[in-house]
């Protein structure tokens, strides 16, 4: 990616952001979705203990988005997007320890489409209170007087 204060293409983007997320044994992937407006984002990640037990690769981060690979990406858009990757990321790394600590025993199978059980089940709740703590931390400096 050229480094400027104002940003890049997007491809280049990404070409840097797997090669300085590559330390961890997780993979990058992006998705492009025609529905979502122009430079929209969402950033999804998934753990797989099963995966993790057999040595596979753990942990998926998907990007989906509707940027063409030569668009350019603002420094802003820029910033928003290694967040959302970072806070994805830590979530499901924080999976990953809570199953390590079991030695990869699932304690839960509560399917995504039950939103309510699926958000009350411990890990989630152990996770999210992580990702919410990251988040107040990252923005105290912003709402202290």
């Amino acid at each position: 990616m050229a480094k400027t204060e104002n940003g890049g293409k997007f491809k280049n983007l990404i070409a840097h952001i797997r090669k300085g997320f590559s330390s961890l044994d997780l993979k990058i992937r992006t998705k492009r979705i025609n529905d979502l407006e122009s430079n929209e984002f969402y950033v999804n990640a998934y753990y797989d203990a099963e995966d993790d037990a057999n040595g596979f690769c753990p942990i998926e981060v998907v990007i989906l988005h509707n940027i063409y690979p030569d668009n350019y990406f603002e420094h802003s858009q820029t910033g928003q997007l290694v967040v959302h990757l970072y806070d994805a990321i830590v979530h499901e790394l924080r999976h990953q320890h809570q199953s390590r600590c079991r030695n990869y025993l699932v304690l839960t199978h509560v399917s995504t489409d039950d939103v309510q059980a699926y958000l009350s089940d411990p890990d989630e709740v152990d996770a999210y209170a992580l990702s919410i703590s990251i988040e107040l931390i990252r923005n105290l400096g912003r709402t202290r007087s």
